[in-house]
């Protein structure tokens, strides 16, 4: 059976709108009647009519909200107007409510409204009809359930108007236009427009949020990885115990970069396997760290000769002593 479009938030012929996402259908959900024009079968009498089919698959879209009829074909009368639907002869819809709270809030009027906007409504049921009250139609139960003639002038003249005046109105206008950052004298179209764009503006915001928060999450995981191997392999060469490296393991957290640095000064703990005193040979006896003089060491890593006399200053005068033959003086200059 085809699909319908129940409702939309089209301004109506009575001057408003019914707000789709205050819709309730939860009651409406557990006994999804369809009527024909909103007929009930109340006094008892043979000429009413039942219901003529449930609706299935109601779904809300944006403003809209749609369904699909399922129909009694038990039911002869219902099985005639399943007929006209199938073949194009019924087409219209109209949504039966009871009305929970209206708003005069200005961003939610449209061009031209002079009643309030039905913010929150209750889905009593869903009529298929052969003319409709209007384009975008509505019916209205009280709160006794009986139904509200909006074609008798007395029970239209029972819905409320707007309150505004139209010079308040205008002000209510231009202090939400400039709120929102536009000229005064914009239109409510235009209020309108804005409102929206920044809608989207804050739900792509919102995506960006999400985003960034991901790859900082993803950075954090990588940090972690290294610093754990890098405080890992500390601890292998025996550069830091393990006290140190729970002081590390905080630094780490508040300044990564920094403690990168730090952990790298620290060199690794000389071993007397590093010296080597041959009895003769190609070094002449000399004392060599790492395999090299402290001349070498001028030449090929002079970072390293400076890293030793900073933290091992018995190892660098053992080799400035094998070099020059004399102790070393913080005076002498090499």
């Amino acid at each position: 059976m085809k699909r319908f479009r129940v409702h939309t938030e089209d301004l109506n012929a009575y001057g408003f709108w019914v707000m789709t996402e205050g819709l309730d259908t939860s009651d409406f959900e557990q006994n999804p009647i369809c009527l024909y024009n909103h007929i009930q079968a109340w006094r008892g009498t043979e000429d009413e009519i039942l219901p003529i089919a449930i609706w299935e698959d109601l779904k809300k879209e944006g403003g809209t909200m749609s369904a699909v009829p399922k129909f009694d074909m038990d039911d002869e009368f219902a099985a005639k107007i399943a007929n006209k639907v199938e073949k194009g002869y019924l087409r219209a819809c109209s949504i039966g409510i009871s009305i929970l709270e209206w708003s005069e809030d200005p961003a939610n009027l449209k061009p031209g409204q002079t009643r309030p906007t039905v913010v929150k409504s209750r889905l009593r049921e869903i009529s298929i009809c052969d003319i409709p009250a209007n384009k975008n139609a509505v019916t209205f139960y009280d709160q006794s359930g009986d139904i509200i003639n909006l074609s008798d002038n007395a029970s239209l003249e029972k819905l409320p108007v707007l309150k505004l005046t139209q010079s308040n109105s205008m002000k209510e206008l231009e202090i939400l236009a400039l709120s929102l950052g536009i000229r005064n004298d914009a239109s409510l179209s235009d209020i309108q427009e804005k409102i929206a764009d920044n809608k989207a503006k804050a739900a792509e915001n919102d995506l960006l949020k999400a985003e960034l928060k991901l790859i900082k999450d993803q950075a954090k995981q990588v940090q972690l990885a290294e610093s754990k191997s890098l405080l890992d392999a500390a601890l292998t060469e025996q550069r830091i115990n393990a006290d140190q490296r729970a002081q590390f393991e905080k630094l780490f957290e508040s300044n990564h970069d920094a403690a990168k640095v730090a952990l790298a000064s620290i060199p690794k703990p000389v071993s007397p396997l590093n010296f080597i005193a041959p009895q003769g040979g190609p070094n002449d006896g000399k004392f060599t760290y790492q395999g090299k003089t402290f001349s070498q060491l001028s030449k090929e890593d002079p970072a390293m000769l400076e890293m030793l006399r900073n933290n091992d200053m018995a190892t660098f005068s053992a080799l400035y002593k094998a070099e020059f033959g004399r102790e070393y003086k913080v005076t002498d200059k090499s």
